[in-house]
């Protein structure tokens, strides 16, 4: 696994709690700092995740348990019909 080089700037309460927990747990502050970055990031994103979902039930609720019928693909070609006959009329009055 290859690493960046960061700089952070840490009060020196937080830095001797990091050396502290560091030391008790036999490893650089370097590989706790980044165990504790990767745990947080889990967490954001498992939280993300289960606000993803109270939405998804929220909007549920909402349709009485319908789901939103959205064809995607003929959604995009309409619009770009749509964009098609608006830039039409430009392109044949602007040629070169």
């Amino acid at each position: 696994m290859s690493y960046r080089r960061v700089q952070l700037l840490l009060t020196p309460e937080q830095h001797r709690t990091l050396k502290r927990l560091a030391r008790q747990r036999r490893k650089s502050i370097s590989a706790l700092v980044r165990e504790i970055i990767a745990r947080e990031l889990q967490q954001e994103n498992e939280d993300w995740i289960e606000r993803t979902r109270r939405v998804t039930q929220d909007m549920l609720a909402k349709r009485g348990g319908k789901p939103i019928a959205v064809d995607a693909v003929e959604l995009i070609r309409g619009l770009r019909e749509e964009r098609s006959d608006a830039i039409a009329p430009w392109a044949t009055t602007h040629r070169d």
